[in-house]
């Protein structure tokens, strides 16, 4: 997580901190608590000003984003 770029954003590197990644890149849109799930993917909590928060799914290179859930009172009790 990372304010870097003026919102929270989700970004990857290397294990010494070389070559950021941001995998998010939303200005509208805020992600927190990102965790790895088992089969190497990246979840994170995602909302924006007003509107649902979600849980999204990335590979780790940021392709292939998914929206797991939309209803808030599952997002919270939702573990990977």
């Amino acid at each position: 997580m990372s304010y870097r770029d003026g919102n929270d954003d989700v970004f990857v590197m290397g294990a010494d901190g070389s070559q950021p990644h941001n995998l998010t890149n939303t200005p509208r849109w805020h992600e927190a608590h990102p965790s790895w799930t088992r089969d190497g993917r990246l979840s994170f909590l995602r909302f924006g000003e007003s509107g649902p928060v979600t849980v999204r799914v990335v590979r780790a290179d940021g392709s292939r984003p998914h929206d797991l859930a939309v209803d808030a009172a599952f997002v919270f009790d939702w573990t990977p």
